[in-house]
Parts: C-alpha cells; structure tokens; sequence
C-alpha cells in the first residue's frame, strides 16, 4: 500500500522576517511583482477579517525553530518558522482583526502601515496553502474551535530553518508483513517474517508512547495489511488515545459491525483499493469476490460516519477499464478518489504491468475530461511520463522540483520485527536497516550514526560518479536529500546521482 505521507517546506516563510533589513518600497515593490501573491484571495480580504489558528494543528519547539504542522488525510504538512514569525503567527488569536495584526507588525518591524499589511497578508497565503493548516475564519464560523498559545514558550536562540528535526513528525509503522490479497502491482517488500517475531504489542505501546512525547502527529499503519495483525483494534486504539492521527490503506472487508467499531474508537479516514471494475479488480488482487465484498465495505464504512477514499492502480492490461472504473466510483458515497498508474517496486512486477507513453498519454486525457463531466466531485490522479520517455529539458525540471526528502529528517520507518529504515519501499536488509526498536528508543535511532549517513553521506562514497565532483553535491544531496530507492532501482547500488540529474545515466527500461 503505498504511502502518502510526506512533508513540506514552505521556503516562502523563510523571507517572512518581520524585522526584515529590506526597506519598505522594496519589500512592497517585491510582493507587488508577485503574480501569485497579487492575484490571491487574501490580498483583497477586508482588513476587518478575524482569523484563528485551528484547534487541530501543532505547534513544537526545536533547538532553533518552531514547527507549525498538522496533518492534511493522508499527508503531514508542516511550516518552520523563526521566532519573529512565531510572533506573527501568535497575533491571529481570534480576536484581533487583520488590521490591528498589520498594526502591531509595523510596529515591530519598524515599518510603515503598508507594508505591514503586505506582509500579514502575504504570512497568510503561505500558511493557507495547506488544507488543514487554513486559518479559522471567526466571522463566518463562530463558534469553531481555535487556539491560542504563548510566544515566550516558543522563542528560540540561534535560530535557523532546518530541513532535519530534532525528532521526528511522523512514523510509518508495520504490524505485519501479511496481506489479504495478492496484488500483481505490489511493491511491498514481503521478507517472511515468522508472526512470533513481530514486535510485541507491548512494545507497540510503548513506541507510540514514546511518538507522542515527541509530538508526532500521524503514524502511517502500513505494511502488510494492517488488518491482518490480530490485535489491529488495540493498536488502533493506542494511536487515537494517543492524539496521533492513523492513516489506513487497506485491501480488508470492514463489516458493519467493525465499521462502527472502528468510527467508536474515533477514525475518521480510510482509504480502500478498488482498481478496475468487478472482473478486472478481482484479477488484479487475485481474490475471487474482492470487488463486491471491496464496495459493501465502503457503504459500511460512509454510513459509519467514516470518511473513506479509493485507491486505484492502473496496470497495462486494466487501462480500457479506467472511465468505466471512474463513472462507477462516481456513484459511491466517496470523499474523494486517487487514480495512478503502476509502478515497479523491487521485488516483484515487470514492464508488462507499465504503461507506455502513449497510454499515459490516453491517461491524461481521460481523467482531464473525467474531472469537467465530474466537476463537483474530488478526483486526485498523478501521470507524470517515465525517465526513458522524457526529453532533457522536462528531466532537467523534475530534478529542479524534486521535493525535499523526508527519510532520516521528517520520520522514520519501523518494519514488523522492528527493524528501522528511511523509505516504506528499500528493502529491510543490509546497510538499509538503519536501527532496531526492539532493543532502541525511537531517539536512539534518531540520533545514530547509521540514520546520519542517510541524509548526509560521505562524498567519498560516491568516488567515480558525478556526484564526487559537483560543485552542487552540498545543496543537492545533504540539503534537498538523495532519493536511495530510485538510485537503487534504476541503478543497483546506493552512491550514484540522483535518476532525474541531468548527469545520471539514462535508463534502459521503464521503472516509474
């Protein structure tokens, strides 16, 4: 089941300094030639407006900023500030109205009614870029619950962005290695792993413990499936004690009597494959009856109050099946729906499942016209082209707007025998095992040599590659991070360039 969990840095923040050494005009003439900034919603909002900062979202001190995070479905978000910008965000408190923010802004940065304002306004656009992480609007919404806090508790000295935190935002955590399906797609990693030497549940309990001390806020339940682990209701139930958010994607039949069970204990969101329609599903699975038993669930599941959401993996061979699949899901009592092609993992699967360009091609055409003739409903779908079909210019824009990588500096991963590595996808072996829960802390692993070699190797490792030599190898690899898994997949080994670098080596097969 593949993992969406990821974390974003927002570098717009990074210039939100509100004792900023640019003058006024050319702060003001800098936002003004902004075209995203002058054309957004918040530009023109009343300076009457009275926002708050949502109940749900997090706030964490690290050793030289503070985490604004929280958790968006299946994603965490998560914004680094410096203290003059904890200071603003602590301004919108509910009950001072925009104008009086920009007042004290200008105020405290010295600078004139104007250019405050440009930059209160311009702090929200960043912040409201994530769903969840929207301010509360207290003149439409009242009675929302919002929250205030104290600056002087979340002031730090030395302080500076980071890309890697002091601990920790979110885990992935395998209960099992086992599967109630047999995928063809699949890309789990599967190593047998005997049931007696999972982790304990009461070692469970403990690390979710210790994740909440840490303020971790959502612990991905992969795997596996994490309802093929007997004891899943009590761990789920940990977790939600816990005020950490579960995230499930499952291939289980849910009852409707484990349906209620689950929305008692408090989840609020699932996600549930369905591929193909009916024939083509149960191929794909290879489970006689998976599609009808796959849409009772999630009636069980919406009339639990439980907000549920399709996965579908779109192979070679179920692509004719994909408006088909989309109409009928069109029909369900969905939250929203996520269509993708296949991928190759490492252990097993072959170009045959892939798509070629042509038919990615058909892909995108169809769900464009899927989203105008559904245009009330949410459809998330991705389709970017392989490596081998890219020209240089478009590999040489992924590369630039690669995301930041969230292995070894955002979270970690604990397999079913607690073994601990960066990526849901490497293999759970070898040098990427990077700790061992079993006997260590979730802080040993943190803070042990092993992680530190991920998200910040030795140039020496890679002598006789491009990377030994570049002039970017700091930015590039310790800052933006080195995506271990496709360097693996496309080339065997660790200690390469990045596959979408302009100085990798081409592929000669399709692996996206």
């Amino acid at each position: 089941m593949e993992s969406s969990i990821k974390t974003v840095v927002v570098g717009g923040l990074s210039e939100l300094v509100i004792d900023d050494s640019s003058t006024d005009a050319e702060f003001y003439s800098q936002l003004l030639c902004d075209e995203s900034f002058r054309t957004h919603p918040v530009v023109g909002l009343p300076d009457d407006t009275v926002w708050g900062l949502p109940a749900r979202n997090r706030l964490r001190k690290d050793s030289t900023q503070v985490l604004y995070y929280g958790n968006s479905l299946f994603d965490v978000w998560s914004c680094r500030l410096l203290p003059q910008q904890v200071v603003c965000l602590s301004l919108f408190d509910g009950r001072r109205a925009l104008r009086e923010i920009a007042e004290a802004v200008a105020f405290l940065s010295d600078c004139n009614y104007v250019a405050a304002d440009l930059k209160v306004r311009y702090f929200l656009k960043v912040i409201n870029a994530f769903q969840s992480g929207k301010f509360v609007d207290l003149k439409k919404y009242p009675t929302a619950p919002i929250q205030t806090f104290q600056v002087e508790d979340y002031l730090v000295e030395n302080s500076a962005l980071r890309l890697r935190l002091d601990a920790p935002l979110s885990l992935i955590l395998m209960p099992t290695d086992k599967c109630l399906t047999d995928c063809t797609y699949c890309y789990a990693c599967r190593r047998p792993i005997a049931e007696e030497n999972f982790l304990s549940l009461r070692r469970i309990e403990e690390l979710i413990s210790e994740a909440k001390e840490l303020g971790v806020s959502s612990v991905n339940l992969d795997g596996g499936d994490f309802f093929a682990r007997k004891e899943h209701m009590a761990i789920l139930e940990w977790i939600l004690n816990a005020g950490m958010e579960p995230t499930i994607s499952t291939k289980a039949y849910i009852s409707k009597e484990k349906a209620a069970k689950l929305a008692e204990l408090g989840l609020k969101w699932i996600q549930i494959g369905l591929d193909s329609t009916r024939d083509m599903c149960d191929r794909l699975v290879q489970r006689s009856g998976y599609f009808d038993r796959t849409v009772e669930s999630i009636f069980n599941l919406t009339n639990a109050g439980i907000r549920t959401r399709t996965n579908s993996i779109i192979t070679r061979e179920s692509l004719p099946y994909l408006p088909d699949l989309v109409d009928f899901l069109m029909t369900l009592p969905l939250s929203d729906i996520k269509v993708a092609p296949a991928f190759l993992g490492i252990y097993r699967g072959d170009e045959s499942l892939l798509l070629t360009a042509d038919q990615k091609k058909w892909f995108r055409s169809t769900m464009e016209e899927k989203e105008k003739q559904y245009p009330t409903h949410k459809i998330n779908w991705e389709c970017d082209d392989d490596i081998i079909d890219a020209d240089v210019s478009v590999q040489n824009g992924w590369f630039r707007d690669r995301p930041y990588c969230s292995s070894g500096r955002t979270q970690i991963v604990i397999t079913p025998d607690g073994k601990v590595t960066t990526c849901e996808q490497s293999p759970q072996e070898g040098v990427f095992i990077c700790g061992d829960v079993t006997h260590q802390s979730i802080m040993d692993v943190w803070n042990s040599d092993a992680l530190k070699e991920w998200f910040e190797p030795p140039r020496e490792e890679f002598r006789g590659t491009a990377c030994h030599d570049c002039v970017d190898f700091q930015p590039c690899v310790h800052g933006m991070g080195h995506c271990w898994l496709q360097v693996y997949k496309m080339q065997g080994r660790l200690h390469a360039p990045h596959p979408y670098c302009p100085k990798a080596e081409r592929p000669t097969q399709r692996w996206r």
